[in-house]
């Protein structure tokens, strides 16, 4: 596993410079930063992603750190949630595409992913 930093984010990648086509990400946050560059490493390692990013810093107004697990698609968005469901201390936010509209991001940080998935279970 290769990691670096930039200026905002710690990369976590399986192999460096791995190129990949990522069309969006799955979006978690946590007060715990250790937490969620485990969750990134554990998601690399066991179940086949190739890349995320920890936010190194939260800064005073957000008050928690963002993890983004990088894919092509969304289709492993309740494969996490499912996963992540009722961790403490872990919010999951779900699948950020590139074309996603600021309205539907904040609806997303609004929602429980286990109310989403108990009342549209598929």
């Amino acid at each position: 596993m290769h990691t670096y930093e930039d200026e905002t984010w710690e990369w976590i990648e399986k192999k460096s410079g791995q190129g990949a086509p990522f069309n969006g990400k799955y979006c978690f946050f946590s007060s715990n930063r250790s937490v969620l560059q485990t969750i990134a490493q554990q998601e690399i390692a066991l179940h086949d992603f190739t890349c995320a990013t920890v936010l190194l810093d939260p800064g005073v107004k957000r008050g928690e750190y963002m993890l983004c697990i990088y894919d092509s698609d969304n289709r492993r968005e309740r494969e996490l949630a499912m996963r992540y469901a009722g961790k403490e201390g872990i919010r999951y936010i779900g699948w950020i595409g590139k074309a996603i509209e600021m309205k539907e991001f904040f609806h997303k940080m609004c929602v429980e992913k286990k109310d989403f998935f108990n009342r549209y279970p598929w």
